[in-house]
Order: structure tokens, then sequence, then C-alpha cells
């Protein structure tokens, strides 16, 4: 039986797997447990269990819409969001698969579920469906045909029912694609030829790459290069083997080797985990001023950075107090840790609130800077960032 991961070796693998973005609320209790963590992003608690952020990828169901819904909120975009005219006659729903009653705006009456409503379409009765199916059927097979075929496609499709119904198409080269009248005419065309001319917009002379990869001491092991997305086989600085597409390292991602060795070498005791889990009222003051954006890009953050290092903050509180660092928390009496909590909420406050990063931004700098950092070097780097040193690193 595998041994239970520890609190802290949960913390450190969610901020290495999730790059900051979310920030447990309670401790961990096993991977099939639900805790509340809150996404750091939209600022909503969650609960979750740890293995669906480690493992299987699950994302914040705020940020991706599945989160579960009151009656209220449906009502609220049945009636005034969809801008359909129905009105919702039901009083209470388990869930969005579970049967509406509405009213159309004809004043006929029929049954879906919100998630047909918000999602299928599905906003009107069957005989307002019926009717405006026939007006929008507007186009002979004729006038369809011609309009693809005079861009040199070939539409495969012998029939033609309405503008919103798939055609089969091929493209000037050969592909089969699936697209409605309706987004043809909105500009979509196939999406492998959009592929295949991304990867080459995207792809990088083989030599310069190997030189971009050798200015920073990695070595290229791949003997061919097909496009960013594909994955190379390096060898970072330290020997460390691994594999990773051209454009992760673009974004600032390296050796995960040396990601985790670093994460055991700052973390030099149980101690410094804890002290670092008490920060969150800092951690959650920092985001809002800074209106939870990049303070270097704008854009939307994901990592708060302590610009005078967490690791010289929890060094000065052992120091202060004439602290001994243990291996573990239940080596200190009560009132030590409440001494050791109450320095380091001192300190933070002593030394200012910490920076709204994104992930890419934040590895840049830490790559560029090590790990004991302060004011003037984070000033630097902006400086540096403003007057475009790093821009051919982020050029996709």
């Amino acid at each position: 039986m595998p041994r239970k991961k520890t609190n802290e070796e949960f913390i450190a693998e969610l901020e290495l797997k999730r790059g900051g973005e979310y920030t447990p609320l309670e401790d961990y209790k096993g991977n099939q447990t639900k805790i509340k963590i809150l996404h750091n992003i939209c600022q909503k608690v969650i609960y979750i269990r740890p293995k669906d952020l480690l493992v299987n990828g699950v994302k914040c169901p705020h940020c991706s819409g599945n989160a579960k819904l009151s009656i209220e909120d449906m009502k609220h975009f049945i009636e005034i969001e969809s801008n359909s005219g129905c009105k919702l006659l039901s009083s209470e729903v388990k869930n969005t698969q579970s049967k509406l009653n509405l009213k159309c705006q004809c004043g006929n009456k029929f049954t879906t579920t919100f998630s047909f409503f918000k999602h299928e379409n599905k906003r009107q009765c069957n005989d307002c469906g019926n009717r405006n199916s026939r007006i929008s059927r507007k186009h002979t097979y004729e006038y369809v045909k011609s309009t693809i075929e005079n861009e040199g496609l070939v539409l495969i499709s012998t029939d033609y029912l309405n503008n919103k119904s798939l055609l089969e198409i091929k493209c000037l080269r050969g592909h089969i694609f699936f697209q409605s009248f309706n987004d043809f005419l909105g500009g979509h065309r196939c999406k492998t030829c959009q592929y295949e001319d991304n990867s080459e917009i995207f792809k990088l002379d083989f030599n310069k790459l190997i030189k971009v990869f050798n200015d920073e001491g990695y070595k290229v092991l791949s003997d061919t290069y097909v496009n960013n997305s594909t994955k190379l086989k390096l060898s970072c600085p330290n020997d460390h083997e691994f594999e990773m597409p051209y454009k992760d390292f673009q974004a600032g991602n390296r050796c995960p080797q040396c990601y985790l060795n670093r994460i055991r070498e700052n973390a030099t005791s149980h101690i410094f985990t804890w002290l670092r889990e008490q920060m969150k009222d800092w951690k959650i003051a920092s985001m809002k001023k800074h209106n939870y954006k990049c303070v270097v890009t704008g854009r939307p953050m994901n990592v708060v950075h302590h610009v005078y290092s967490f690791n010289l903050i929890a060094k000065e509180v052992m120091e202060t107090l004439n602290m001994p660092i243990l291996s573990s928390l239940s080596d200190y009496t009560n009132d030590q840790i409440e001494l050791m909590k109450n320095k380091c909420i001192e300190l933070h406050n002593k030394y200012g609130l910490g920076v709204c990063l994104t992930k890419e931004i934040h590895n840049l700098y830490h790559n560029l800077y090590g790990f004991i950092n302060n004011q003037s070097q984070f000033e630097e780097f902006v400086t540096r960032y403003k007057q475009g040193e790093f821009q051919e690193l982020f050029v996709s």
C-alpha cells in the first residue's frame, strides 16, 4: 500500500502542477477526500478531491460553467440573459439535466432541460422551431454549391436542409471536413489546413532552435524538429534528461527535476512550509491590491510573488525568536507555534504585500534571479521586460 503524502507534499505538488492557481483552505486528508480550495483567479471556494486537480486536470467549475446552479440562476438566464422571450414555470429543479416547464414567447408551453436550453439552443416550442426552420431555409442547393465551389472547394453533400445543417466539403488540399453553411459564410474553413498552416508559421529553423536552448545551457538531444508543439528530448545544465515542446520552453518552463530540487532546497523544513500556509490573508490582500492582474503584463495572474523572498522572511522568524529548525511541526509546543505564526505575519506586513504574476513571468524571473530576492532585483527585472529584452521568449 503506497504511503499517504503529507499536507506539505500535497501543497508542493499542487503548486508544481497547477502553477499557484489554487490555494488549499483545509489540510490534505487523502486523494479521494474533498477539501475546500480557493481558486485564486475567480476568488471562488470550491469543494473538490485533490485527485481531480492533481491527476484529472479538473478546472474550477465556476470558471468553466459547470458549477451547480440554483433555480434563481436558471430563471435569470432563461428570462433575461438569453433574450429568448421565454418564461420559467417550474419552481424547483434538481440539476441542469432535469426537465423544466417553460412558456414560449408565442404562449405555448414546452419542456426541456436547462442544459439543452443553454447549450443546444432549445429556446422555443416545437411549433416556433418548425416555423423558424422553414424561414431560415432561404438558399437553394444550387446557390450553396456555387458559393462553396467558387472558392475552389468541392461540395460532397447532395442535399441542403438549412444554413445550420452540416455539409460535407473537400478543401483544396484534399481534406474532408463538415461545416454548416452559416459557419462557412462566417469565414470558417478546414481546421486541418489551419493546423498545418499554424505549424509552419510557428516552426523555427532547427539550428536557430538549438541555439536558443544552448544559450541557456540546455542541450537538444532530438535529431529532428517538427513544430513548436512537438516534444523535444532535452538535457538541462545539471544533466537531467526530459521531454518538452518548444512552446512550453518559450513560456518559461524548464527542467522539472531541477524545479523539484529547488522546492526541496528552499523548503528547508516542514515548518517553513507550514508558515507559508498561514499567509492566506496576506496572499488574498496581495491579489485584491493588484485586481488579480499580473503587474508586468496586465494579464490574469496565476501566482502571488514575494518581492522579498519568503525564505529570508522564514529564516528571520527563526533567528529573531532564537527558534531551532526541527523536522516536524509536532516537535514544537503550541506556544512556540503561535509565536512563529505571529512573527511571520508581522514580518510579512513589514516587507509589504506581494505582486501578482503570470506563471510564465514568475518562472522567467526565478530562472534569472534565483530564489533569494529583493525589491531592487524585481524593479530591475520589470525594467528589462518593459525594454523588450525578453520579447523573443514570448513570441508564439
